[in-house]
């Protein structure tokens, strides 16, 4: 804050904060003249705050609240894809190694086949996921 920024990233500032504490930050927050990123698991104060939130589970994306001129196209929210190359800091390509899939055991095929039957009989979107270890 000493050189007068004009975006803070807070990495979830409520931990270990009292109640005290936590209504002078969300004051401080609240007044600061730029722009704020907040990672928060405290959803009190993350509703209190934000304007915006990106909410981030299983590998996608979905925006809440964004202005119009920053919509998501289609659904809402974006999927994660797994990069297959990328470009180290001295400007070399490298190739990303994909991991091998765990070929499921005849116990785990069964249980995935019987959470995907609750899931679709309480009317939830069902996603298999390739990396499922079944300790889920």
């Amino acid at each position: 804050m000493w050189n007068n920024p004009h975006i803070l990233i807070l990495d979830e500032p409520t931990n270990y904060l009292d109640r005290d504490s936590l209504g002078a930050l969300a004051g401080a927050i609240t007044e600061f003249g730029g722009g704020v990123l907040l990672v928060s698991h405290h959803l009190d104060f993350t509703t209190a705050l934000c304007t915006e939130k990106w909410v981030v589970d299983a590998g996608r994306l979905i925006a809440h609240n964004q202005p119009g001129e920053y919509q998501i196209k289609g659904e809402g929210s974006l999927d994660w894809k797994p990069e297959e190359e990328t470009v180290d800091g001295a400007g070399n390509v490298v190739a990303i190694k994909k991991a091998k899939k765990k070929n499921l055991s005849r116990k785990e095929k069964l249980a995935l086949a019987k959470a995907k039957k609750v899931a679709l009989a309480l009317g939830q979107e069902w996603h298999s996921d390739s990396d499922w270890s079944g300790d889920e």
